[in-house]
């Protein structure tokens, strides 16, 4: 069997659901078996394909992948679902949200724009999604993927106890507010 690249240029490759090709002893994973894939899925398709090929049963991915867009000193990072997604779908949902400004630290390193959107189930205050806009949005989105992933409402979110003097406090506070207690924001 002849293996090689794909005869036409931006065919992937075909591999089975554990990444086997074809050709006996050839996995393939990322970019050449689904084009335009983000670098962190192709990472995870690796730790899959290492799990399986040590004989562990793979545990697949564990949430949804995160996105950001890198814009200089700020990024806008999101995950899960969006706010006119939910409205499109019908479900019920409210928003905590937390403008950097109201953070001590992003006050201190001159932050004046910038916001953390945290997108909560209304029945049963489960995380759904996030936004997050402001320099290091990227570092701290993951967080609310995991949220996602575990199940977790926007309540355990709030209950972190953060580094004070952070950015990733402003995660929380959108968390508080999401439950209806803010800590920084005016009422």
């Amino acid at each position: 069997m002849k293996v090689g690249p794909p005869a036409t240029a931006g065919q992937a490759a075909k591999v089975d659901a554990r990444h086997q090709t074809t050709a006996p002893f050839v996995w393939a994973i990322g970019g050449v078996v689904r084009r335009r894939r983000r670098a962190a899925c192709g990472s995870r398709d690796a730790v899959t394909l290492a799990e399986q090929l040590a004989g562990l049963e793979p545990a697949g991915p564990v949430g949804p992948p995160s996105r950001v867009i890198r814009l200089g000193p700020v990024e806008l990072a999101w995950v899960g679902a969006s706010e006119t997604t939910l409205k499109l779908e019908d479900v019920p949902h409210f928003i905590g949200k937390s403008p950097f400004v109201a953070n001590p630290r992003a006050r201190i390193q001159d932050v004046r724009d910038g916001f953390v959107k945290l997108l909560v189930h209304a029945g049963s205050g489960r995380v759904l999604g996030a936004q997050i806009f402001g320099p290091g949005a990227g570092e701290r989105i993951d967080e609310v993927a995991l949220a996602i992933a575990l199940g977790a409402a926007a309540e355990d979110l709030a209950r972190v106890a953060r580094a004070p003097g952070t950015l990733s406090e402003a995660l929380g506070e959108a968390a508080r507010a999401a439950c209806g207690w803010p800590m920084m924001l005016l009422r």
